[in-house]
């Protein structure tokens, strides 16, 4: 900017030079927009929802004795963001674009006892309280009017305006929201703040930016506060949604941020990441019949489980797929070269294999055919009574029935192994905030795929110690 003279009762007074200083580097007005972009090109000084970015006032010459300075707001038609600015330490505004009465601009009058040094010596703050529709469409104007008589165009009062020298600034108001990349992918955004991510060391996952508005995308950078061990791609968004993939590198719990301007710039989202490391978890099936016929062979006339040896590996890849978000593995541990064995009891357990404490059927079971290194036994049986399925944590023996309502097999299996490796469970809707079935851990009908982080990193870290 250019200083001018101009005369008043024959006097001469310094025009002043105004500067609104968003980088904090002083003088320098050539990247006060932050993105070192021109004055009046958008985004401007770039700020998230609920955030808020240093701004300084300068002058020169200061101090400034006479005239008025003058600080406004003004937003494009069709504006939907939204800024309020504060002195530092006030906590009220002296401007608030969404107040129910906006309160656009604070004048400073120079005649009073009141200089300019007074205005510029503190810091003030922008915070962004609405999210622009457009990048730019906010902008603030640090003028100054000039006493009475003193023309701003010395020679030329045609050309005389009321504010003679100012400074402009646009200001976008951003959101970035992480969502899930796919569903059931170990992301975590209804019980985690900031939301989590669960990557498998040795492997990537994928998690999506939203940036609104879509027009300030380039202004959002990402970065990993631990690149060495959870890695982030790409560092830069050109689109919304934007995916990211995060590689597992080693074990860690870290962060992802969302960065505007620059991968040093303020942090506007963050996302917590874990990289877990895989853990296997060896699991022995049986196939349980009983001795109805009383003739100690296996055949017409005895209870026995319709499931073969052959659907086995199925379930076990089904469970994977829910628990392997967060690195647990399900092993079949075979047993004479079988993914299953057969196991008769010598005697007859009716319709129904009952649970405990009604009689001690599955405990005869369990003491006659559990594999004892494996981590967990699973039985399968004609039924349970009570139906579907049955675990018991504390010895890690699990039974299955034949007929499964509403739920498939793989799911009822990744449930109860749940169970198993620690994670209670069996919600019912009445949590704060409220689990839902779209959960394998949930306890009241038909369960789905998705993981809460904190039963994730349980599930894992119980398994792990197996």
């Amino acid at each position: 900017f250019s200083r001018g003279r101009a005369s008043v009762n024959h006097a001469t007074v310094l025009m002043p030079w105004l500067n609104l200083a968003a980088d904090m580097n002083g003088d320098n007005s050539a990247d006060d927009d932050i993105n070192n972009t021109a004055e009046g090109v958008a985004p401007g000084l770039v700020l998230g929802s609920g955030a808020r970015r240093k701004l300084k006032l300068i002058c020169r010459p200061n101090p400034l004795w006479a005239g008025k300075v003058k600080l406004t707001a003004s937003r494009a038609t069709g504006a939907t963001g939204h800024i309020k600015v504060f002195r530092d330490g006030d906590s009220t505004p002296i401007i608030d674009t969404g107040a129910a009465t906006p309160d656009m601009s604070e004048e400073w009058d120079l005649t009073t006892t009141l200089r300019f040094g007074d205005i510029s010596a503190g810091l003030y703050w922008v915070e962004g309280t609405g999210v622009v529709s457009t990048p730019g469409e906010i902008e603030l104007t640090l003028g100054y009017e000039p006493p009475v008589g003193v023309s701003a165009h010395p020679g030329d009062p045609a050309t005389d305006l009321p504010l003679c020298k100012e400074d402009k600034l646009l200001v976008t108001v951003l959101k970035v929201e992480f969502k899930e990349g796919a569903a059931c992918s170990g992301f975590d955004g209804k019980f985690e703040t900031p939301p989590a991510l669960a990557v498998v060391k040795g492997k990537t996952n994928t998690v999506k930016a939203e940036i609104s508005p879509a027009g300030a995308v380039s202004s959002v950078f990402f970065k990993s506060q631990d690149a060495a061990k959870a890695s982030v791609a790409p560092s830069q968004a050109s689109s919304t949604p934007q995916t990211l993939t995060v590689s597992g590198i080693d074990e860690v719990e870290t962060q992802i941020d969302a960065k505007l301007g620059s991968l040093t710039g303020q942090t506007c989202a963050s996302l917590k990441t874990e990289v877990f490391k895989e853990v296997a978890v060896k699991v022995a099936f049986h196939l349980i019949a009983d001795d109805a016929n009383d003739d100690n062979v296996s055949g017409a006339g005895d209870h026995k489980t319709t499931r073969t040896a052959a659907a086995m590996q199925g379930y076990i890849d089904g469970a994977n797929a829910i628990w392997g978000q967060y690195g647990v593995k399900f092993e079949i541990l075979q047993t004479g070269g079988q993914d299953a064995d057969t196991c008769q009891m010598n005697a007859d357990f009716g319709t129904a294999v009952d649970d405990p404490p009604a009689n001690t059927e599955e405990a005869q079971i369990i003491n006659q055919c559990k594999n004892n290194n494996a981590d967990i036994n699973v039985y399968f049986v004609w039924a349970i009574n009570p139906p579907d399925a049955t675990g018991y944590p504390a010895s890690k023996d699990l039974f299955i029935q034949d007929v499964l309502v509403g739920n498939p097999t793989a799911n009822i299996l990744a449930h109860e192994a749940g169970h198993l490796i620690g994670v209670a469970g069996d919600y019912n809707g009445t949590e704060t905030p409220p689990h839902s079935n779209s959960e394998v851990m949930w306890g009241a009908g038909p369960v789905g795929c998705e993981i809460s982080f904190q039963d994730g990193k349980k599930g894992h870290d119980t398994a792990e110690g197996f």
